[in-house]
């Protein structure tokens, strides 16, 4: 495993929560 792909699914990953939380206060 790469280390870009590592930080590249670290980001989708922060990023999915964060829109799950988004939604989840709507």
């Amino acid at each position: 495993m790469k280390v870009m792909d590592y930080l590249k699914a670290c980001r989708v990953n922060m990023e999915l929560s964060q829109l799950l939380s988004i939604t989840g206060v709507l």
